[in-house]
């Protein structure tokens, strides 16, 4: 009954009226995107995180077992991006196409960071690989992108003086 209340919901309803079914496509659509291009760079470096979507709403589901999963909703707000950890997220008309690649380009950004520090699972030599790009040119002739003892990622040269080795 509040007075300023009922004109802010009023303005709102004058707005998606005038704007019609189109507004609400719209924003599934540019969040379907986004989610579609989190998706894709996790399945690419064998990532457990999923990134769930409907309509304008998506949300960043962890799996148990990854202790340190945490860390990436940090690391989104070190690199611009807010997001409530483990709670839902929102694209609305205030959000640009810049904005949704920024949200792209920090998540990358933070979910690789953890996966090769191991601090998340994941395919440290597939992200490797993937921040490469066409420039994944070995340092030597014949040598190949693996892991060391570690399990980081490394170039691999085959040793003349011990084959197989």
């Amino acid at each position: 009954r509040h007075p300023v209340a009922r004109a802010a919901a009023r303005a709102g309803l004058l707005k998606l009226r005038e704007a019609g079914a189109d507004l609400q496509n719209t924003l599934a659509t540019t969040t379907a995107g986004l989610v579609d291009e989190m998706s894709e760079f996790l399945a690419k470096i064998d990532c457990p995180v999923k990134v769930i979507g409907f309509s304008s709403y998506f949300f960043i589901s962890v799996p148990e077992g990854q202790a340190q999963s945490g860390l990436l909703f940090y690391l989104l707000r070190l690199y611009g991006i807010h997001t409530w950890q483990y709670r839902p997220c929102f694209l609305t008309t205030a959000q640009s196409a810049a904005d949704g690649r920024a949200i792209a380009d920090a998540f990358r950004r933070a979910g690789s960071e953890l996966v090769r520090h191991g601090l998340l699972k994941g395919d440290a030599v597939a992200l490797e690989r993937l921040t490469r790009g066409s420039s994944d040119k070995p340092p030597v002739e014949g040598a190949r992108l693996g892991k060391d003892a570690s399990g980081a990622p490394a170039w691999i040269i085959a040793d003349p003086d011990n084959p197989g080795k």
